[in-house]
């Protein structure tokens, strides 16, 4: 039988970026970071996370996104998780 609460921990590799406000100045919006939210994209590796992030780079700059002053980069992700038996 499992005892509950039953915690979890994931580690994974993933892209992020930073998103750039261009009226930071003059409003309440900051440049804030994005880390990429999809499942697809969770590497065991950096190496392999650096791969998906250089791509995304290469299309970003084809796309007309400035990645030069804003790339995608990789991030370390723990995911800490607590599960416990509803009421």
């Amino acid at each position: 039988m499992v005892e509950l609460p039953e915690r979890r921990k994931r580690v994974y590799f993933t892209t992020a970026r930073i998103i750039h406000t261009p009226n930071a100045e003059f409003s309440d919006e900051k440049d804030w970071l994005w880390v990429n939210p999809s499942s697809s994209c969770e590497f065991d590796t950096e190496d392999e996370a650096q791969s998906f992030a250089n791509l995304a780079n290469n299309n970003g700059e084809e796309s007309g996104l400035n990645v030069i002053d804003y790339p995608y980069f990789v991030v370390r992700v723990e995911r800490t998780s607590i599960i416990e038996k509803a009421a």
